[in-house]
């Protein structure tokens, strides 16, 4: 038996069919959909009628439908079910379900372009046990899924494999389960962005094609990140979204995360060791190197019982791959000019429960750290509501930690039961102000506004404090610093 946990969202208006008016019923090319009889032949034919009629829609009735080899998508379609449900069996030799390659082609859009999905389920089996990746896509662009549930299929790969792609819009959808095999997993994403490069894309696609395109333009709305119970085992929730490839000046670009919900991540706690290093993977439940344009707003993280987790990870980085040209398969790894994070903006969010599991150390729920000659800049921390931040025995730290940013904008948070609500380190131009933090029913240990290892050039004002002592301390703190609370 499997639970999901909590309900489901409510479904939307499917959106009208791209492309021509020609519609395929994957049944009319043999599918029968008793989820023991292969029916690739059948997606494959149908896809294939599509493709040749200049796109149209792929209906796919009701029914559980056995795909154990991949499907390429075919442009200008739109695929669109009201029930069925997609399988592999265990151990499938093809981890993938539906693909875009652009082989020899380069460039954004070279591979599937103007692709819809609604309504579909995605299953794997954790039993056997086994995942699987529902879309592998190198080059795709203008691509819309909506509606879909994607069950026991998260765990060291990915959901969403993204090479190269633009324009890609994920909503109204539900990612339940996160099995982890070895500690290393445990960074995986549901949504990977990733570079267009050989051995990056889940499904092979010819090297010549391969141009190092990072993944931009991405939005995920109003979906659920949910743990999963299957026959008395408890899973976790995935992570939702993140990116591990790094390049020499190369950045993602544009991302957005809004209105959805997490329950119950995975505990991926990061060492003082790891973070020195800066190097991969990045732990996190949503985790970017590089990024630029990254707003998360408007969801709901929760926790209900302590996770030793970040929330939300961001990072500069100066170590990756070189940016040979043209991209060299045997991908040359060294240091390069700082790669920036920038244009951060994290809004009316809520963070509840993200305390130290038994064992495990304290992580801050926001972690941003730049560095040398590689600041985070263009920070904005706003309207957030932290609590629960420590467990029984008061162990925490504090909810936002910034490290070598410039230019952060701190304001209307409010931190209810907290070790801390507020460290920065070597940060500069910075306001934080007109935030409201509590230690809960027992005083802190920690102040809540640290200002150290010359930060300068910021202002810690009309900012209120019960159950701290002191409230704002700038031991360390560089020019300019004003400690001013109220």
């Amino acid at each position: 038996m499997v639970c999901l946990d909590p309900a489901l969202p409510s479904a939307r208006a499917t959106p009208p069919p791209p492309g021509s008016a020609l519609e395929v019923d994957v049944t009319d090319h043999g599918a029968v959909a008793d989820g023991m009889t292969d029916d690739t032949p059948a997606f494959r034919g149908a896809m294939a009628e599509l493709a040749a009629g200049g796109g149209g829609t792929l209906v796919v009735p009701a029914g559980t439908y056995l795909v154990n080899e991949t499907v390429p998508l075919a442009s200008d379609v739109h695929i669109t079910s009201n029930g069925a449900v997609l399988r592999k069996t265990a151990a499938p030799s093809v981890y993938a379900w539906f693909t875009s390659v652009s082989g020899s082609q380069q460039g954004y859009g070279s591979g599937a372009r103007n692709v819809r999905v609604d309504g579909l389920t995605f299953q794997a089996d954790y039993e056997q046990p086994f995942t699987a990746c529902a879309f592998a896509l190198n080059h795709a662009q203008d691509i819309v899924v909506e509606r879909c549930r994607f069950i026991q299929a998260q765990g060291s790969g990915h959901t969403f494999d993204l090479n190269g792609c633009r324009r890609i819009t994920i909503r109204d959808c539900v990612f339940a389960g996160f099995l982890s095999r070895q500690a290393s997993s445990a960074t995986s994403e549901c949504i990977q962005l990733d570079q267009s490069m050989p051995g990056s894309l889940t499904h092979r696609d010819e090297d010549a094609g391969m141009d190092a395109l990072f993944t931009r333009e991405v939005s995920v709305l109003d979906c659920e990140f949910l743990p999963l119970e299957v026959n008395g085992v408890r899973y976790p929730a995935p992570n939702p979204i993140g990116a591990h490839a790094v390049r020499e000046g190369h950045h993602y670009n544009a991302v957005e995360f809004r209105r959805n919900r997490v329950v119950d991540p995975i505990d991926s706690p990061s060492s003082p060791e790891q973070d020195e290093a800066n190097v991969r993977p990045w732990t996190g439940t949503i985790h970017f190197p590089a990024v630029r344009g990254l707003v998360v707003a408007d969801n709901e993280f929760v926790c209900t019982e302590p996770r030793s987790t970040r929330a939300i990870s961001v990072v500069s980085v100066d170590y990756g791959a070189l940016d040979t040209r043209p991209p060299l398969p045997d991908i040359e790894h060294g240091t390069f000019a700082p790669n920036a994070s920038a244009d951060i903006e994290i809004r009316n969010n809520t963070f509840t429960g993200f305390a130290p599991s038994p064992g495990n150390p304290e992580q801050s729920v926001i972690w941003l750290r730049g560095i040398e000659d590689g600041h985070i800049s263009d920070v904005v921390i706003e309207d957030n509501q932290f609590s629960q931040g420590r467990d029984a025995d008061g162990r925490g730290t504090w909810a936002v930690h910034a490290e070598r940013c410039r230019q952060v904008w701190v304001a209307g948070n409010t931190f209810d039961d907290s070790c801390g609500a507020i460290e920065l380190v070597a940060t500069s131009e910075f306001m934080v102000r007109k935030n409201t933090i509590s230690s809960g029913p027992s005083d802190s240990s920690l102040p809540a506004v640290v200002v150290t290892d010359g930060s300068s050039h910021g202002v810690v004002v009309h900012t209120t404090a019960s159950g701290f002592d002191p409230v704002v301390d700038t031991t360390g703190a560089g020019d300019d610093v004003r400690p001013g609370v109220n």
